[in-house]
């Protein structure tokens, strides 16, 4: 980027963030964006009621000491494993919540 460019940038408030995917810390209008976007904390991939003893009980078929022996043992599928079962484990609580599957482990 030109010296003018940088000036002309300044003026107009055009911010720079090294993580920007777009100009890649040079500045542009999207750096503010890609900044915000970078603050967030993640979203945990799966939630657990710990006053809840059959929710706690029903969550370690997923990802309780046997599943983490199976996902990382020889032959498993690793965190991608581990995150498909938090996913099938959201998905079988929320429909535990409508009375739609009885309780069951893994």
């Amino acid at each position: 980027m030109d010296e003018r460019a940088k000036r002309a940038g300044e003026r107009i408030g055009i911010m720079k963030y090294e993580g920007c995917k777009w100009c890649c810390g040079e500045g542009c209008n999207q750096c503010k964006i890609e900044l915000e976007k970078a603050k967030k904390e993640p979203e945990p991939i799966m939630t657990i009621n710990m006053n809840d003893p059959d929710e706690v009980k029903f969550a370690r078929g997923y990802i309780g000491r046997e599943a983490m022996e199976n996902a990382f043992g020889p032959g498993g599928g690793g965190i991608q494993e581990i995150e498909r079962n938090a996913a099938i484990f959201e998905l079988i609580k929320v429909l535990r919540k409508q009375n739609l599957t009885p309780p069951t482990g893994s």
